[in-house]
């Protein structure tokens, strides 16, 4: 490289690293708070879709969170939401603490995990040692929710919704 361009792509580089830091530290706050509001929630809804396209919601004792954020609820093997769930996978879960307030909302696809073997290998210690025994019982299915993307409005966490077009504030996840 020339001796004169490398103090400009020197000093570009090092804009491109400072704008992308602010980025960096949105998103960490965006998901320190989305986790927050979603352990203060405790219950979601989990939505599914039935077979005629109408969504369908009911209330969920969701396990905690992972690193990557996906959530994961035990239910029973025979019930509507499983039975929505293979016909299409994708799921939204829905968070609201009352007392702050705010919400959450992931917004994926679900994975069921059936076989004792997968189940027992999917359990997490946070979990807690006697939900290892539900766990391993036929009649159980685990759901695994994989969110592509977190919506947020939090204004304990300094996170409102938007004022003009009550947007949330949106976050792609990978």
């Amino acid at each position: 490289m020339h001796r004169a361009l490398l103090p400009i792509v020197l000093a570009l580089s090092l804009t491109a690293a400072a704008a992308d830091a602010p980025d960096a530290a949105r998103t960490a706050k965006i998901l320190a708070s989305a986790r927050e509001v979603m352990h203060q929630a405790r219950y979601c809804a989990l939505i599914t879709v039935d077979g005629a396209g109408q969504p369908q919601a009911r209330t969920v004792d969701p396990l905690p969170a992972d690193d990557s954020l996906a959530v994961w609820v035990l239910t029973n093997l025979g019930s509507r939401k499983v039975a929505q769930l293979r016909h299409n996978p994708r799921a939204t879960l829905y968070y609201f603490d009352a007392a702050k307030p705010g919400y959450v909302t992931l917004l994926g696809e679900a994975e069921l995990i059936e076989t004792v073997a997968a189940k027992l290998q999917a359990w997490r210690p946070a979990w807690g040692e006697s939900l290892r025994g539900q766990i391993a019982r036929e009649e159980f299915v685990l759901i695994r929710i994989r969110p592509r993307r977190l919506e947020i409005v939090s204004y304990a966490h300094g996170l409102p919704n938007d004022p003009k077009t009550m947007l949330p504030v949106m976050l792609d996840l990978p």
